[in-house]
């Protein structure tokens, strides 16, 4: 006897076998699926945000052995945020002074935000935040080393003085001298950053004289025509106004000479 075999109608088939194949989609889908929702778990959304934004102007970090300036004898105490400065100009359309502006006032913008919210380190979002705010105060012109408008401008390299007495007592003769009276003082450190020289002013004898300070947040590894060194590097002349301006650099008398990182047309004194 033959056995009867209902016959299933061809829509019924149609609809199982649609059923098959979406489920083995699903599943696909879900397998691969879930691969990547297990490593966006396991790292901070806000890295693939950063990786996607700002992340390709920063340069690597110096280690903390490496953090060390030869011409100033002297350990940097925290770390700067350098960039690659080709990519910020060919970005921003910037020049190499607001490139090295944009450097500094990062920095600055940062390290103000630390303080104010006591947080060693910013979540990727602000940072990213920090970042484009500097870029339009750089923009609109709100450059955060301002230069002075003598025509004479007195630039003072102060690292080895810093934790010599004999030497403080030189720069305290200097800073009270006609000659510097003449133009306008700018204190240079190697060193120190932006908030350290303005530290180190405020609890010495010339306190209440306009001191500009260039720290080591404007120095780069990028020269003006924004191609890497290998040694820290400013260019004095394009920073000022070379055309208007005279630079005079005073330097300590153990100096023999300028040191590599400082480019520019000065009358060298020493003090």
């Amino acid at each position: 006897m033959i056995p009867i075999i209902p016959m299933i109608p061809l829509n019924r088939i149609i609809s199982f076998s649609t059923i098959i194949i979406y489920l083995l989609s699903l599943f696909i889908f879900v397998s691969c699926g879930g691969i990547s929702m297990k490593r966006v778990e396991k790292n901070n959304p806000g890295d693939y945000y950063l990786r996607s934004g700002i992340q390709e102007y920063y340069l690597p970090g110096l280690p903390d052995w490496a953090n060390f300036s030869s011409a100033g004898q002297c350990r940097r105490k925290h770390s700067t945020y350098y960039f690659d400065l080709k990519k910020i100009s060919q970005s921003f359309n910037f020049d190499y002074k607001q490139s090295v502006q944009f450097q500094l006032s990062f920095n600055k913008y940062l390290a103000d935000y630390h303080t104010k919210f006591s947080m060693k380190k910013l979540n990727i979002k602000d940072e990213e935040i920090v970042f484009y705010t500097t870029k339009d105060h750089i923009t609109y012109g709100n450059l955060p080393f301002k230069i002075p408008s003598y025509k004479r401008v007195n630039l003072i390299w102060i690292d080895e003085t810093i934790n010599n007495s004999t030497k403080l007592k030189s720069l305290t003769k200097l800073m009270n001298s006609d000659e510097i009276g003449s133009g306008h003082p700018v204190f240079i450190s190697l060193c120190l950053f932006n908030d350290e020289v303005d530290s180190f002013i405020s609890g010495k004898e010339f306190k209440d004289t306009d001191i500009r300070i260039i720290s080591h947040e404007l120095f780069s590894i990028y020269n003006e025509k924004f191609e890497m060194l290998n040694h820290f590097y400013l260019n004095f002349d394009l920073l000022f106004n070379k055309q208007e301006q005279q630079l005079f650099l005073y330097l300590p008398s153990s100096s023999k000479k300028p040191p590599l990182e400082f480019k520019g047309t000065f009358k060298i004194h020493y003090y």
